[in-house]
Formats: C-alpha cells, structure tokens, sequence
C-alpha cells in the first residue's frame, strides 16, 4: 500500500555540439536536436522504501517541434534501508527508445552517458564510505576504480600505475586509512596492476602488520602466475590469496578484499588473458590430434583384416571412438541448448573441444541459464574430457600398445603407431593434470574439502613446474 506519493512535469532539451576550426576562430554547430518530456513519480512503499518512477508524457507546454526528435525513457528506481537505516541500496532500471528508429549512434551515446553518470554516482558514494561499512558491493566497486584508467591516463594515452594507485587512494578516504594500517599495500596493488609474470615459487609467512615494502611488491606480483594457470579470475585470486599469509589475513579481517581483487583479476584477465588461451588451445590440439591418431589407427587396423570377426583389434578401436561420440551426443542433448543440431555436428566432426575453448577463454561461460543449457559450458567441457579419457583414450591406448609390442602393426605403420600412443598419453596425461589443477584451486572446493586438496604450501610449485611436466 502506497503511504504517499509526489509529482511533476519534467521537460528536456538536448542537442550535440560540433565545432569545426575556420581561420582563428571555432565555429560551433548544433545538431540532432531531441527532447524529452516525462512524469517523474515519487512513492513511499513504507518505513524503508521509496521508488521513483519516470515514464514519458506529453505536455500542452511542450508540443512536438519540426525537426526536432522525442526521445522516449522510462526508469525504475527503488531506495531500500538496510540494517540499522544508515545504508541504502539503490536499484536502478532503465529502458531508452527513439520512436521510427532503429538503434542508432545517439542511442548508444545516450546509454554509455547514464552509464557514466551511473558509475560517476557509484564512485562519489563509496569514496565517502568509512572503512569499517565497506561491504562486498563496495569492494567490487572498488576494484574497478583500480581496474579503469586515470585521468592522467586518459590524457596523455600512456599507461601509468604509479597516478593510477595514487589517484584510487586520494579519491577514497577509506583507502586512505587502509594505506596508512598497511604500507605494502600501495606497492602491492601496483605490482598487481602490472600483471607480470613473475615465477617466485616462495610462500610468504609474514603477517599481514610484518610485511615490507619489498614483500609486498613480491606477494602483488604472484597475482600474474595464477592468472596465467587458471580459467576463472576467482580461482586466480583463491589460488593467490593462499599464497601468502598476510593476504589470508586480510581476507579474514576484511571481507571486501577478496570482491575487490575478483573485480581487478577478471579485468587483467581480460587484457592478457595469453595463458588461459594457452592452456586452453592447447588442450584442445591434443584432443584433436589424439582423435585423428585414433582414425588413422583404425584404418591401419582395417588393412589387417578388413570387416571380418576376427579382427578384433579394429572392432575395439572403433567401438571406442564411437561410443566415446555417441556419449558426447547424448550430454550435447542433455544439455537442452536451442543450437542442438549444431552442436551435435560439432561433436561427430570432432571440433567439439576447440569450440569449448573458445567459449571459456571468450567468457561464454555463465551458467546453467545461458542458451537456454541445463549446466556451465565449464562443466560441459570437463565431462566431455571425461568420456574422452574413460571410454576412448585409456582402452584404445592400451589396445594400440598391445599391438605394437606384439608386432601385430606392419613395419611401414610402426612410426604411425607409435606418434598415436604417446598423443594418447600426452592427451590424457595433461587432461588428467588440468582437472586435478582446477580442484585443488576451486574456492569452493577448497573450502568444502581443505583436507583432500592441495595445501597453499604446494600452490606455487604447482602452478609453475607441474604443467611442463603434466603430459609425462
């Protein structure tokens, strides 16, 4: 029941400015003339929450204009307290349309300005916000503010981490304060932003009140190695924090710590996302080559004795790669994606890996709701790996062993035979190792289940020596 409510009649003209240079002078012309004419709507819901309503009108004060356009924009705004009423959450809806168009550049320009004034707004209210009310929300905001570039930035077009860490801390009082509890952390955040793929294998056990200059350039700089070995920005930064100490009691002692670097792991991952590429490119070229060894494998094992009972190595070989598909067709229809057909042609073509790489590394992969998928295309991928190693590479590569030592191969497709067994070792060994990687660094797992992953101790080692050597 709505306690009370409030109005007006609102009118806005916009235009945009061009000025061209002519002699000495700038000549400023004015074009794409619109207005605006709108009902702005404030109710009081309750106790603690208000909504404002903005919906378009029209007005005997303002009538339609020749040449110029009426926009039409319609918002959504709720203003709810929270907790004891010193905190506001504020949810802000709004859908913008120019009748007889299509979407245009000014659209565009229309919506990237009220995002701006947006973020503008979300700054100005976490800048002003204590330390001790920093909720996670802020913290993520917070993390953007060090992900964006600065003014100095915009201005020169020069990268510069030293204005961009200062003008973050000048901004925000609460940063201010959390800089004066902690030295290292300015240095620490420049040395995140910078992304450099730095192989220390060292676990810092310094406390979070010990930590020096030096240390803390080290801990920042960690951040780089686990973005380049894990697909997900949160599973980077889990695998960071469990690194260092002080790090672990931050994150215990202030819980916007962690939002905050997710928001900056998921932009640098974004800009250098190189060696999630890497890993995943790569995984999915050794699928392909260990599918076409197998193919190949069955044609030498036909020449041997064609379609007859007997030859039971070609029957087995066969039978694994088609059930291995066979498997992948039923997930592909399991997974309900409105693209089934296609993705079944994926399947039987074998590419099927190489377009789940390219969905992750891309960021297509945000759950069960998209495309209509019952499950993540992370998931998918992985049970897909699954089938591959179960049913296909494991018996096949035991198969094609057994034939070659005992001879059963012809002499000119030894050679063959052999390049076919170690890409069936290379392809489970390193799919095997990839999966194991993502358990022991899964937050979630991790937090379920400390006991049964790896230790933080091992982490570093992990993600620097043991991929080279996971194949093996």
């Amino acid at each position: 029941m709505v306690k009370s409510n409030h109005s007006l009649v609102g009118y806005v003209q916009l235009t945009d400015a061009v000025y061209t240079h002519k002699g000495h002078h700038d000549v400023k012309k004015v074009r794409n003339v619109r207005d605006r004419v709108f009902r702005q709507i404030w109710s009081q819901i309750d106790d603690s929450t208000m909504c404002i309503i903005v919906t378009p009108c029209e007005h005997e004060a303002h009538p339609h204009l020749r040449g110029v356009t009426r926009d039409e924009q319609m918002t959504f705004i709720t203003i709810k307290g929270v907790g004891d009423g010193q905190k506001s959450r504020v949810t802000c809806l709004t859908s913008m349309a120019t009748p007889g168009t299509t979407v245009s550049k000014q659209a565009r320009r229309n919506v990237v300005s009220l995002l701006k004034m947006n973020w503008k707004n979300q700054e100005y209210h976490q800048n002003i916000t204590p330390l001790h009310d920093i909720d996670m929300f802020v913290g993520y905001g917070l993390g953007k503010s060090f992900s964006l570039r600065c003014e100095y930035e915009r201005t020169t077009g020069q990268k510069n981490l030293e204005e961009r860490v200062d003008a973050v801390l000048k901004a925000n009082e609460s940063m201010q304060e959390f800089a004066e509890l902690f030295p290292w952390f300015p240095h620490m955040m420049k040395a995140v932003l910078a992304n450099k793929l730095t192989p220390v294998a060292t676990v810092s056990l310094v406390s979070m009140h010990d930590v020096s200059t030096k240390e803390g350039k080290d801990i920042g700089a960690l951040l780089g190695m686990s973005i380049a070995c894990c697909q997900m920005s949160h599973a980077a930064v889990d695998d960071w924090i469990h690194k260092a100490r002080a790090l672990q009691d931050i994150d215990n002692d202030f819980f916007w710590f962690r939002p905050m670097m997710d928001a900056i792991s998921f932009q640098l991952l974004m800009e250098a996302s190189w060696g999630m590429r890497l890993r995943v490119f790569f995984g999915a070229g050794i699928s392909l080559f260990d599918v076409a060894s197998d193919l190949y494998m069955i044609y030498v094992f036909y020449q041997d004795g064609g379609f007859q009972l007997r030859n039971f190595k070609f029957w087995f070989q066969l039978s694994t790669v088609l059930l291995s598909i066979s498997l992948q067709l039923l997930l592909v229809h399991v997974q309900r994606r409105k693209n089934h057909i296609r993705e079944k042609m994926y399947v039987i073509f074998c590419v099927k890996p190489m377009v789940d790489a390219y969905r992750i590394v891309t960021g297509q992969d945000r759950g069960a709701c998209e495309d209509g998928a019952v499950m993540s295309t992370l998931f998918e991928a992985i049970l897909c790996k699954a089938i591959e190693i179960v049913i296909e590479n494991i018996p096949g590569g035991i198969m094609q062993t057994f034939a070659f030592v005992n001879g059963d191969i012809a002499a000119g497709a030894r050679t063959a035979a052999l390049a076919s067994i170690f890409m069936t070792c290379m392809s489970t060994g390193y799919i095997t190792t990839t999966l194991s990687y993502d358990g022991d660094i899964d937050p979630v797992l991790r937090k379920g289940s400390p006991e049964f992953f790896v230790s933080a101790r091992y982490a570093p080692v992990l993600s620097f020596r043991f991929f080279p050597l996971s194949p093996l």
